[in-house]
């Protein structure tokens, strides 16, 4: 389907014969527990859509913009999203394995209470401002994130490297760090009660400064 506008009333119909959206428009359109796996969405723009406990299981999402959309209680397993922009949507209770973001937008995004949304990653994204609680990504390699001003409580970093990232001003509480290697990265000015996450954590001789400075340990 493409190029068209799909209100409520139509979305139910074109759902059960449609695999693949371009250029559509989906105007506040209200789905809960619906089964969205291996669909298409391309170049869309979905406006205060609710998706709660909807299934998007090996879907491809390309250039889709979903601003401030409801995706709680939603279920990711090995979805792509490229391109995408999800400025404030809410990602709350999600489950997803292998899912892949790669250059989205999630500033401001909600994504809590996310445990079982494991093997999840993120490259050249920007989730600035966003609120991020439990997301595991472990051993990883990850490259290009904004995370500026993020709250990250609970995430757990072990073991992977980040390149080109950004930190500054983030809050770290109960972040796991250790052997996550961060020199290739801006972690910024650490305040004191986050310095106790990066345990274990590789860093440069520069960024142990801003830390021990966050600490007002002084070295001569």
């Amino acid at each position: 389907m493409e190029n068209v506008t799909i209100t409520q009333s139509e979305i139910k119909k074109n759902l059960e014969k449609e695999k693949e959206f371009s250029n559509c428009i989906f105007q506040e359109i209200s789905l809960e527990q619906v089964d969205l796996s291996s669909t298409i969405f391309n170049d869309c723009l979905m406006n205060d859509c609710n998706f709660r406990s909807c299934d998007f299981s090996d879907s491809l999402l390309t250039k889709v913009k979903a601003e401030k959309c409801d995706f709680s209680f939603s279920r990711f397993n090995e979805t792509k999203l490229i391109g995408c922009n999800f400025t404030g949507a809410f990602f709350s209770h999600i489950q997803g394995l292998e899912t892949s973001f790669e250059e989205c937008k999630l500033t401001g995004a909600t994504i809590i209470n996310a445990s079982k949304f494991s093997e999840i990653s993120f490259a050249r994204s920007v989730l600035a401002f966003a609120v991020m609680e439990g997301i595991i990504m472990t051993n990883k390699e990850i490259e290009g994130l904004d995370m500026m001003e993020a709250d990250m409580a609970s995430c757990d970093f072990t073991g992977s490297t980040f390149i080109d990232c950004n930190f500054r001003n983030a809050r770290f509480k109960n972040v796991k760090f250790k052997d996550a290697d961060l020199r290739a990265s801006e972690i910024g000015q650490v305040s004191y009660n986050d310095a106790a996450s990066f345990s274990g954590a590789i860093i440069s001789r520069a960024q142990a400064s801003d830390i021990l400075s966050a600490l007002k340990i002084k070295v001569m």
